[in-house]
């Protein structure tokens, strides 16, 4: 796959300046106007290392760290105080691992090129999922017409969000292009 910086020109990835000359393999540039060393090897990873973007890329890993080991930690509990082993259990314990690593894979698009991972067709599926459930229920012959419609009333703000979310991947994806374009930071 090809670098997505390749069809660009050359820009310093902390102040986004135009940067002179070619990054030849190995070589690094020199940003004339904020003095940053622009490694071709950091410009194949990041999209930007801009000094506040990459404090909150760490602080986001941070608490997503926290977070899994107190969901590993309440796992462990739950699996051996209140739940049986069975298939049930590998699900509880496989959904917190693949929440934690695509929390962590969208975390890292904050300052690095991702173009394998579509963070927000993935995020997008995940809210839509409650939705489609409670509209499936809603389908069910047993149930009274006022709890079909309430039940199918419930799962459209579900649609919403995941709408939402599919929306907010490509305006950080226009809004990451307009930062790198106009050679600064907004």
């Amino acid at each position: 796959m090809r670098n997505r910086t390749s069809r660009r020109r050359p820009y310093c990835l902390r102040c986004y300046a135009p940067l002179k000359g070619e990054l030849r393999k190995g070589a690094r540039t020199i940003c004339p106007r904020c003095g940053f060393v622009n490694l071709k090897v950091d410009r194949a990873v990041f999209w930007t290392k801009e000094r506040r973007l990459l404090e909150l890329e760490s602080l986001a890993k941070g608490v997503i760290v926290v977070f899994m080991v107190v969901i590993g930690l309440l796992m462990l509990w739950g699996a051996g105080n209140k739940m049986s082993f069975g298939l049930g259990q590998g699900w509880a314990v496989g959904f917190p691992i693949l929440f934690g690593v695509l929390l962590w894979e969208t975390a890292s698009k904050i300052t690095r090129w991702k173009p394998y991972l579509r963070v927000g067709l993935v995020w997008s599926i995940l809210a839509a999922a409650p939705g489609i459930g409670l509209l499936l229920v809603a389908m069910l012959p047993e149930l009274s017409p006022l709890a079909r419609a309430v039940l199918a009333a419930t799962s459209l703000p579900w649609f919403g969000v995941a709408f939402g979310i599919w929306r907010l991947e490509a305006a950080c994806a226009r809004w990451r292009a307009r930062r790198i374009l106009a050679q600064g930071p907004s």
